[in-house]
């Protein structure tokens, strides 16, 4: 079974732990302008999409480059690397 192979499994793990932590994030800020910020209605709309597109907006731009680099390096020094990168951002 794949999901269970030695290589796809890490991967997989990472992904799916990477994508559930930005939802999760974006939706606690969501939630947070929505219910603790007393704005005006036109605001609120204006910011929950704003929040929307910062989440969006990285992938969007990095997206080719990454691609790029992924043909170039291998792939799994740069998974690693960019873990390490997101970490200490984080």
């Amino acid at each position: 079974m794949l999901i269970k192979s030695k290589r796809f499994l890490p991967l997989f793990i990472t992904q799916f732990i990477g994508a559930f932590n930005d939802n999760f994030l974006r939706t606690v800020i969501l939630v947070f302008i929505t219910y603790s910020m007393s704005l005006d209605k036109y605001y609120e709309g204006i910011f929950v999409n704003f929040v929307s597109v910062l989440f969006i907006l990285p992938f969007f731009l990095v997206s080719a480059t990454a691609g790029q680099l992924a043909d170039k390096f291998d792939r799994s020094k740069i998974a690693r690397t960019l873990k390490v990168i997101e970490v200490v951002i984080m």
